[in-house]
């Protein structure tokens, strides 16, 4: 099967992977189990991931934004 890069492409890659994650997770309940238990700690740590890059970009873009209260000789 050749990879197609266009959106319909990707969005009916995307069809065929959960049509596939799903007959493979209807064929045992331990299967099941563990594809769902996959799929938290996945989200998991993505999700912490996510948390700690959002905060490290806006602790940057408050140090980099001047600010009123901050004399100039201690802004970083």
């Amino acid at each position: 099967m050749a990879m197609q890069l266009t959106p319909s492409g990707l969005i009916g890659s995307f069809v065929e992977l959960i049509a596939r994650f799903t007959e493979v997770a209807m064929t045992d309940p331990v299967v099941a189990a563990m594809l769902a238990s996959g799929a938290v700690l996945t989200t998991m740590a993505i999700s912490v991931f996510g948390y700690l890059a959002a905060g490290a970009a806006l602790d940057f873009l408050a140090g980099a934004i001047p600010s009123a209260r901050q004399p100039p000789s201690e802004r970083r």
